[in-house]
């Protein structure tokens, strides 16, 4: 099986930067291209990385736990969205923290979601598990706001401290 032979764990990271086609890797980063900047400038870049591959780790996961209950084998998919939507459900789950307006990327990831019900190519327990693990990773990790005199501050205090001490 794909995780129980020794040193195959990369490829639970490995997946999220291999795709099936040129259009594939087209959407996914035109995707990263809309979220990536504003999360990446809240969160920072070492958190960002973090977010992103842990969401593509929890990608990989929830698509081998599917694959496996389906028997259908212990490949996990291959492609970005997994990072990519745990980076836009991190944004949604700042925001949402914040009080601030969540309806445009809410509505991308119910978009993304209806797409992909619609088609047997997609791993939607991979996308599942990458907004999921998006979603946690930015409710432990992420940054808060704090009130200032002159607005809103962005203050780096997560829940979790470890491994952003």
């Amino acid at each position: 099986d794909t995780l129980q032979t020794p040193r195959s764990s990369h490829r639970l990271v490995a997946s999220a930067f291999l795709h099936a086609n040129l259009y594939h890797i087209f959407v996914n980063m035109f995707s990263l291209w809309q979220y990536g900047p504003v999360v990446e400038r809240f969160f920072g870049p070492g958190r960002f990385l973090f977010t992103y591959i842990g969401s593509a780790v929890a990608c990989a996961l929830a698509s081998l736990w599917a694959k496996r209950r389906q028997s259908r084998g212990g490949v996990p998919s291959v492609g970005a969205s997994g990072g990519v939507l745990g980076i836009t459900m991190a944004l949604v789950t700042f925001q949402w923290r914040h009080g601030l307006p969540v309806q445009y990327a809410a509505f991308v990831l119910m978009a993304t979601f209806a797409v992909g019900f619609m088609s047997r190519e997609v791993d939607n327990a991979g996308h599942v598990g990458g907004a999921a693990g998006g979603a946690v990773i930015a409710y432990l990790w992420g940054p808060r706001y704090v009130q200032s005199l002159g607005g809103l501050l962005i203050r780096d205090s997560p829940l979790v401290r470890w491994p952003f001490m």
